[in-house]
């Protein structure tokens, strides 16, 4: 016969395994407003979770440099909680080429940069940011657009979650946004 301590103590062991996995189990879709141009060269946007602001996203370019015919662009996520994930496409009607600076602070885990095989997209990937999921998250890239490219699309996904002592919902959103090129 199983006494009530045995279960008791199988119980708060179950809890304790589940708290330490991020085993989620139901992913809630969270809502974008819209960007929004907040500079010369700069747009944004909030992320809600049922009305409440859970994050924004930032993109900021500068103009064609004309001695190198690059464009520096920013990529930063402000967020409460953690950001699990990051999945960035850069992609165009055209032969696409980016560069990523080597992010500062923490070392990153496994970060997958590579240009999708049509040669037409950049992506760069973190599935587990870890570490550098607990604070805002920036990423710097140079883009090199082809001669009369006007423009260039962003697709951008990331999963974040509220630390809780069991774990078992994360959020998710999905988005893209036409970044224009300004010379």
């Amino acid at each position: 016969m199983i006494s009530c301590s045995t279960i008791v103590l199988a119980v708060l062991l179950l809890l304790v395994v589940l708290s330490s996995v991020k085993a989620f189990v139901f992913t809630q879709n969270l809502s974008i407003e819209g960007f929004r141009s907040i500079g010369p060269d700069a747009i944004a946007t909030d992320v809600y979770q049922n009305g409440v602001r859970t994050s924004d996203i930032y993109i900021g370019t500068d103009p064609v440099n004309p001695q190198t015919g690059l464009i520096s662009l920013r990529f930063s996520i402000w967020h409460e909680g953690e950001l699990d994930s990051l999945h960035l496409r850069f992609s165009s009607g055209n032969f696409m080429q980016a560069y990523l600076e080597m992010p500062g602070g923490y070392p990153w885990s496994l970060v997958s940069f590579h240009q999708d095989t049509d040669g037409k997209s950049v992506i760069f990937g973190v599935d587990d940011l870890g570490f550098q999921g607990s604070g805002t998250v920036t990423l710097d890239f140079l883009m090199r657009p082809w001669q009369g490219q006007t423009n260039f699309e962003l697709e951008i996904q990331y999963t974040m979650h509220t630390p809780a002592f069991i774990q078992l919902t994360n959020q998710a959103i999905s988005t893209q946004v036409e970044i224009p090129i300004s010379s």
